[in-house]
């Protein structure tokens, strides 16, 4: 009965300390579960990064060779644009200097002046200078 003066019954006592232990055993395997499923998700969201990373790393290549693409294609339109430039400015140039309606007239009166249909070869007038000496 001294000891029930100072204190708890040793019989308890030992009640005490075993139950203290069951529950230290209880809050570490809890604790030890709770590990578990964190590192269960932390592996889970390493694994969902990784594939989101390797994904916009596809995308990424898979954008810069179509912009590339869309680059050449751009160079070739400006190259094709260039020439069709030239290529009108050297149209608009002989539309600028064929002739007008006036000087065309004019050249039309020449040619029915001079009735180039009428002109005679050289082998025509071989023939006629022939035919007159043999006459």
């Amino acid at each position: 009965m001294a000891n029930a003066l100072f204190g708890k019954n040793p019989d308890s006592q030992k009640k005490d300390d075993f139950a203290d232990i069951r529950n230290e055993n209880i809050a570490v395997s809890n604790l030890t579960r709770r590990m578990r499923i964190l590192e269960e998700r932390i592996y889970s969201l390493q694994k969902k990064f990784s594939v989101t990373e390797k994904n916009m790393i596809d995308s990424n290549k898979s954008n810069l060779t179509e912009t590339k693409l869309l680059d050449e294609e751009v160079s070739d339109i400006k190259t094709t644009l260039i020439d069709i430039k030239e290529k009108m400015s050297k149209v608009i140039e002989e539309l600028e200097n064929k002739a007008d309606a006036d000087e065309f007239l004019v050249f039309k009166k020449y040619l029915e002046i001079w009735r180039p249909i009428n002109f005679v070869t050289k082998t025509d007038v071989d023939n006629m200078i022939k035919s007159a000496l043999k006459k």
